[in-house]
């Protein structure tokens, strides 16, 4: 049996998809880290992790240097091991920002879908970034297209259903609707079969707020405060991070919902309007970034202020207003 591996940035975590949590337990040491001293390597602001899952080739986005590096493979990764293309910048020494097809400002959170396609929260442009057959782009490719801005040159924010402000998470269901969370607007923008957009095309729907041009903060099972991560799952279960209100809010069958439809679950509070900000085993989560799913249902998030990951089992997450201590082995 494979050993399992769990790969944790600064405000992410992900398992990889065919091994198993058995292997874990609370307070495990790291066997290796992604980055180094190397250019090649270095990796000095991770904000999300993605795998594609028909090569294995890692994703880690890093804000701070304004790119996202692609590594070989997750079997082959060792301490400081070297990033095989980067985007975002022409080359692995390069650390600029910039407005263009193929430059990135402090990206967030990243994707893989089932075509292949890398999507990117370009948050300091204030959009989403397509790259398509992304395993085998060379460093420095352009994207092939954009969401949130009319080309590839404008970074202007807006309150409205075709621009962003401040992009935090994409999230791509297997059908191909891209649902984005973004912090500074307190919504989850989707975009049904987004891969077929035209560029700075509008969004289908919005969860968390009542229309496309509202943006107030709230705290009940329809609106949100300052959303930092949001992920759609197999079962058509879409994860909302809203970190404002400390808690993880659940949307069933998420693709026949309205916009501004309510939450059918919330972990890490009581109840939809509660907002309790001590810090336990049992909750609140104060977490910056994505939650993510493994194959046996259990949901993890990277609690960042609390400086621990947790692991949900599949009883906890999914019965209404429940919430547990991570399971200890």
């Amino acid at each position: 049996m494979k050993a399992p591996i769990l790969f944790l940035a600064l405000s992410s975590c992900l398992l990889l998809p065919e091994v198993s949590t058995a292997g874990f337990v609370s307070g495990q040491s790291a066997d290796m880290a992604l980055g180094g001293v190397s250019p090649s390597g270095l990796i000095q602001n991770p904000e999300d992790i993605a795998v594609d899952p028909a090569t294995q080739k890692v994703f880690v986005a890093d804000a701070s240097l304004h790119r996202v590096l692609r590594f070989s493979s997750a079997a082959s990764l060792e301490n400081g091991g070297r990033a095989e293309a980067v985007f975002g910048a022409p080359d692995l020494l390069d650390r600029t920002s910039g407005t263009s097809s193929n430059q990135l400002t402090s990206p967030q959170g990243i994707c893989i879908d089932a075509g292949g396609r890398l999507w990117v929260a370009d948050s300091g442009n204030n959009r989403v970034l397509r790259f398509d057959n992304v395993t085998s782009k060379s460093s420095g490719a352009s994207a092939d297209g954009v969401l949130g801005q009319p080309d590839f040159v404008t970074a202007t924010s807006a309150t409205t259903s075709s621009k962003f402000n401040r992009p935090e998470s994409v999230s791509v269901s297997s059908s191909g609707t891209l649902y984005v969370a973004e912090r500074n607007n307190r919504r989850v923008l989707r975009f049904d079969n987004a891969a077929s957009l035209a560029d700075g095309a509008n969004a289908s729907r919005v969860y968390g707020q009542p229309d496309f041009v509202s943006n107030s903060s709230g705290i009940t099972a329809s609106t949100v405060s300052s959303l930092s991560g949001v992920l759609v799952t197999p079962d058509d279960t879409l994860w909302v991070n809203d970190r404002g209100n400390e808690r993880l809010l659940r949307f069933d069958n998420i693709s026949s919902k309205p916009s501004g439809a309510a939450a059918d679950g919330v972990v890490g509070q009581k109840d939809f309007t509660s907002s309790d900000d001590t810090t336990s085993a049992r909750g609140p989560i104060d977490a910056y970034g994505q939650p993510h799913l493994d194959p046996k249902g259990n949901l993890w998030i990277a609690d960042t202020e609390n400086n621990r990951v947790l692991r949900f089992p599949p009883d906890v997450t999914k019965p209404l207003l429940t919430v547990k201590k991570p399971a200890k082995k």
